[in-house]
């Protein structure tokens, strides 16, 4: 996976961050343990210390987090055609096709034709792209 510079918006619980005040200077790693807090920050606690520190939107630290290709990422390299398929939260796997630049229409024959955003209206759009497989 690749370090991507994150903003304050973009933290997830559990995720393992680092925080850059300059480069080669000032570098906290540690995890998410809390978001928000009680003043609307981010907790996050120190790797191998019992220290933790909290962070707000307007943080002068730089945050970085291994993240691999999102979803929408996955699908916005597919052509226009493209038939793939999706596994949901729940486990349950769906054909879609890209019907256009950034949207993604369902195949399913017994419904009408559900299309839908893939930067704004797909499911999951921002978790990891593993969840993704082109058919054809």
């Amino acid at each position: 996976m690749a370090s991507k510079q994150i903003s304050f918006s973009d933290l997830r619980k559990g995720e393992r961050v680092t925080l850059k005040l300059r480069e080669g200077e000032s570098v906290i790693v540690g995890d998410v343990t809390t978001l928000p807090t009680a003043g609307g920050g981010a907790r996050v606690s120190l790797v191998n210390n019992a220290n933790s520190v909290v962070i707000y939107e307007d943080t002068n630290f730089r945050i970085f987090a291994d993240r691999g290709p999102t979803v929408g990422d996955v699908i916005g390299e597919f052509r226009v055609g493209t038939v793939f398929s999706f596994k949901n939260k729940y486990g349950v796997t769906k054909t879609w096709v890209k019907s256009g630049e950034d949207r993604a229409t369902l195949v399913d024959n017994t419904r009408p034709a559900h299309s839908l955003s893939i930067s704004e209206g797909f499911p999951s759009a921002e978790e990891a792209g593993d969840r993704v497989a082109s058919i054809y």
